[in-house]
């Protein structure tokens, strides 16, 4: 999103669904800078917040990849909103990293997506530009995500819930995605 494709709280009968979205929704999502000439010697790096605009984010990528307008987080961790080994977790995100490079039309940048609370470990994921971020939610469920977190230039990032039972009102910036 959480996650994230966020950073994911653990799903049990003793969290209700406003916990996970509160979960999710205070999620720091930090964007590393691409490794390519364009941007050689720079360390840009972008701090994503749900509900928030990117404005300084929306010009790296326009910078990058003009033809671009969207983009989506999404991370292979903890699928299911359940905390895994480190070693699963380490599989599922080499095989999401296998995986998009494979989307050879996309621009990918690494992500952290970090707890501010520090209850939940960092999840490494991957920053995907790109012309649609439906995209993402096909991704997420392959990868067994509940959510990304999704943006368009111009607008504030948002939690697309991929996969759950969602309460029928959510908080803004927050929708099930193919809604």
């Amino acid at each position: 999103m959480p996650s994230s494709t966020a950073q994911l709280p653990i799903l049990d009968r003793s969290r209700t669904l406003d916990a996970v979205l509160d979960a999710f929704l205070s999620t720091h999502y930090r964007v590393g800078a691409a490794s390519t000439p364009a941007s050689a010697g720079q360390s840009a790096a972008f701090r994503i917040r749900i509900g928030q605009m990117h404005a300084e984010l929306d010009q790296h990528l326009r910078a990058l990849a003009p033809a671009l307008p969207a983009w989506f987080i999404v991370t292979a961790f903890n699928p299911h909103g359940r905390l895994q080994s480190m070693r699963c977790n380490r599989h599922a995100h080499a095989r999401l990293s296998a995986r998009l490079e494979n989307k050879v039309q996309n621009l990918v940048l690494p992500t952290c997506h970090r707890d501010p609370s520090g209850q939940w470990p960092d999840e490494p994921g991957w920053l995907v530009a790109c012309s649609d971020p439906h995209d993402g939610v096909a991704l997420a469920r392959e990868f067994d995500q509940l959510a990304i977190v999704a943006g368009c230039q111009h607008r504030a990032a948002e939690l697309w819930l991929c996969d759950g039972q969602w309460p029928a009102t959510l908080p803004r910036h927050v929708r099930v995605a193919g809604s």
